[in-house]
């Protein structure tokens, strides 16, 4: 009999600690779950901080960078510099109108045209290796001033008079067109800097959204 009571107290000695070594892994288990609840907490309002940061980063800056606007003053400078060349050319055919003798400055005129065509299949033949749409946009503009340039044989001879007047309104025409050029090159890279920096502030605004909704939650 005493053995038998022996036993029984050990059994309700285990039982009651197993009961305590429950308790103490469900204690345990719950305060894990806390601590894991707690950090994802700090990252969500990290993560959301970070994210108002950058928000007021870009609300801040709203210069364009630096590497955009060399980007922007190189192809306006391009075109310029291109401008100048072909209103050089023209300007030296009307220095040529005065002091070359007829014969001889319309065979030049012919000449000048046949290079233009050989420098606008050239250009050609590289943008379309290279699929470069600026280096087409010159082809054609090139394109366009050789063939310009076959009629001046037939202005010299039929308006011979209002020759140099003819040119002169042509070379305007084309420094008129790359000025334009220039401003639309300007605003239209100005403009889509500003829409991808409108895009990205949208998608940040969406996910401060979200994140705070979370942080919310939590």
């Amino acid at each position: 009999m005493p053995r038998k009571k022996e036993n029984d107290v050990q059994k309700e000695l285990d039982e009651f600690f197993k009961d305590d070594e429950e308790d103490m892994k469900i204690k345990e288990i719950k305060k894990i779950k806390e601590d894991k609840k707690i950090e994802n907490t700090n990252k969500e309002e990290n993560k959301k901080e970070n994210i108002e940061k950058m928000l007021q980063t870009i609300s801040n800056n709203k210069k364009i960078p630096k590497e955009i606007m060399k980007k922007i003053y190189s192809s306006i400078f391009e075109n310029l510099t291109v401008s100048v060349i072909i209103m050089a050319y023209l300007f030296f055919i009307i220095i040529g109108f005065f002091n070359i003798e007829k014969v001889i400055f319309e065979i030049d005129l012919k000449v000048f045209s046949g290079c233009l065509f050989l420098l606008t299949i050239i250009l050609l033949e590289m943008s379309y290796r290279k699929k470069n749409t600026r280096l087409m946009i010159h082809s054609i503009e090139c394109l366009v001033l050789s063939i310009t340039n076959l009629f001046f044989p037939y202005f010299y001879t039929a308006f011979h008079s209002r020759f140099t007047l003819i040119v002169g309104l042509i070379s305007i025409s084309f420094g008129v067109y790359y000025i334009v050029k220039s401003i639309i090159i300007f605003i239209y890279m100005r403009g889509k800097f500003l829409k991808r920096m409108s895009d990205v502030t949208e998608i940040l605004s969406e996910e401060y959204n979200k994140e705070d909704f979370k942080c919310q939650e939590v």
